[in-house]
């Protein structure tokens, strides 16, 4: 039995228990939230210490993440855009029941209104995008910006594209590559964002960070949880959960940005709500170049149907489906013995 099987029978199992023990709890709905909460919390905190032991190998960890998302795979854009499936959420500070699809909505226009207030913004580029749900929906809000996604797993930014164009008719750019090795030189982009993405690296948020600031040019927003603007319930989740801690303190240090007070989102889950970090670079280039370039070196590729080719690195990254997959770790090598 594998570590995502044994992640499954855990989760079953927890879910019975917090239905049994709900049944028993009367209450009004932010009551039986904190409760629910307090039952994931107290069940998870043993079952991800374990992951997380395991997963300080960075190698290890990463497998977990990728292969757990690319079995979830299509699973967040029909919850977000067809299906009307009911839970608590807070939307302008209040618990509420409402669909998830209506709670997305919400969301995305909160990002959508913060991303249109930015100056110089023309190209923008989503770090861990997933299916494109976030992308898709602020390119079709923003359709003056160039979006473009990158997501670690493969099976995720296929569904995500096929998604978007047999729903919508639009067509996103996005590979598949690593958050701590982004396929891009440096300012890239005029923004870069992430969207609960770097909650899960809780052993490489830094190389993440350093990537995203390589890669923006004008602005960097990360819509994420922060420990330092959590409440007790919420900071009981992250500690259960896993989930980062210190990146309010390791955004601050960056040199060549400033940062903005950090806001916490009047809209989001009730125990991992989204604080808005955003940071500004005080110099940037004239222009930037948002093609595909080596992640290991940030050279040049040469480019065919098929393939990305790095002469500097001797490294051949394939093209599947029409969908460049830029992560190091998937390259082959194709050098010769001298």
């Amino acid at each position: 039995m594998n570590l995502l099987t044994l992640s499954r029978a855990a989760h079953r199992l927890r879910g019975q228990v917090k239905r049994t023990l709900l049944r028993r709890v009367d209450g009004d709905l932010e009551s039986q939230a904190y409760v629910a909460n307090a039952i994931d919390a107290t069940s998870l905190i043993a079952e991800n210490k374990i992951r997380d032991w395991i997963g300080r190998s960075s190698a290890l960890h990463k497998d977990f993440v990728e292969s757990k998302y690319d079995r979830l795979a299509g699973g967040y854009n029909q919850a977000s855009y067809l299906r009307d499936q009911n839970g608590t959420f807070v939307v302008d500070g209040e618990f509420v029941e409402c669909s998830y699809r209506d709670f997305f909505e919400r969301k995305v226009d909160v990002y959508a209104d913060f991303v249109a207030s930015l100056d110089g913004v023309e190209t923008a580029l989503e770090v861990g995008a997933g299916e494109l749900t976030t992308t898709g929906a602020l390119a079709m809000r923003l359709p003056r910006i160039k979006w473009q996604g990158v997501e670690l797993s493969f099976n995720r930014v296929f569904h995500g594209r096929e998604f978007f164009r047999e729903q919508f008719g639009i067509d996103i750019p996005a590979c598949k590559g690593d958050a701590v090795h982004l396929p891009f030189a440096d300012q890239s982009f005029d923004l870069v964002i992430t969207s609960h993405c770097l909650e899960h690296i809780p052993f490489g948020y830094q190389a993440a960070v350093d990537e995203i600031t390589r890669v923006a040019r004008r602005h960097v927003v990360l819509f994420e949880p922060i420990w330092e603007k959590s409440d007790w319930a919420q900071k009981l989740r992250m500690y259960a959960q896993g989930y980062v801690r210190g990146l309010l303190p390791y955004a601050s240090s960056k040199t060549n940005f400033t940062l903005a007070p950090a806001v916490v989102l009047d809209v989001g889950s009730p125990f991992n709500r989204t604080t808005r970090i955003h940071l500004s670079r005080t110099q940037s280039k004239p222009s930037g170049d948002t093609a595909l370039v080596c992640p290991a070196c940030h050279g040049p590729l040469e480019a065919t149907q098929t393939a990305r080719t790095c002469d500097a690195c001797h490294l051949l990254f394939p093209v599947v489906q029409g969908i460049p997959i830029m992560d190091p770790d998937d390259a082959y090598f194709v050098g010769q013995v001298s």
